[in-house]
């Protein structure tokens, strides 16, 4: 692939991470486009990497389609027989203009596949199953059936994302970057596929409520600024 896109809304994903996992989960995304390189990611940009590696795939799949179709349709064009340089022009206004519809329909695709992600249209409710099972398992326990009470918890979260310009993908990888939820600070070990999706619960993980706090200190650094960046907006 020699070009990746990033959705705006990407910059949400990673509010919990710290500058320099960003950053390397950035260059990480771009060797991986262009190489296929997988990482060794070691910070908290590592919970997040399954979500990011998923996208980058299904953009790979529509620029390989991409490619494809333009092959066939020079060699379709190469096999031809020739025509009047009148016709000729013709035939390259026609050609231009149906390379740009299939790039349309093609990236159509893509972003078709982040909407029905973020909860457009009929709820996909194993899609929500395989963007967990990725993203937070292990440590969280894998989920292998739904019920019907996972269903409606799953339809009411997804309209909550939806309002909210987010993915379950965007969700679970938030819950994954906390070390508190995951169980890896050893503080509490009964989060799971049930607690993520009930909804006064996914409302505190969306407000921030379980993002990683390093020290006190940085915590009060943090409220701090909040403090000075509320009072500046209302001056």
């Amino acid at each position: 692939m020699k070009y990746l896109k990033v959705w705006t809304d990407f910059a949400k994903t990673l509010e919990p991470l710290k500058d320099g996992e960003s950053g390397r989960l950035f260059i990480a995304m771009l060797e991986y486009a262009e190489r296929g390189a997988e990482p060794d990611l070691s910070g908290n940009e590592r919970y997040i990497w399954p979500m990011v590696k998923s996208e980058i795939d299904r953009q790979r799949e529509a620029y390989d389609h991409k490619c494809e179709v333009n092959r066939i349709n020079g060699a379709s064009r190469t096999q031809s027989h020739p025509v009047a340089a009148t016709g000729t022009q013709s035939l390259q206004d026609k050609d231009k203009e149906k390379t740009k519809t299939e790039d349309k329909d093609i990236n159509n695709a893509v972003l078709l596949t982040q909407n029905s992600s973020a909860g457009e249209g009929r709820t996909d409710y194993q899609s929500v199953v395989k963007a967990y099972n990725e993203t937070c398992v292990p440590p969280m326990p894998q989920v292998q059936q739904l019920s019907e009470d996972r269903k409606k918890h799953i339809k009411t979260g997804s309209d909550r994302l939806k309002k909210a310009g987010l993915s379950w993908q965007d969700y679970f990888s938030l819950a994954a970057a906390s070390d508190f939820l995951m169980g890896r600070d050893g503080r509490w070990p009964n989060c799971g596929f049930d607690w993520l999706i009930g909804p006064k619960n996914m409302l505190k993980v969306l407000e921030g409520n379980y993002a990683n706090r390093s020290t006190a200190s940085q915590a009060q650094q943090e409220r701090e600024a909040a403090i000075r960046a509320w009072e500046e907006r209302h001056q």
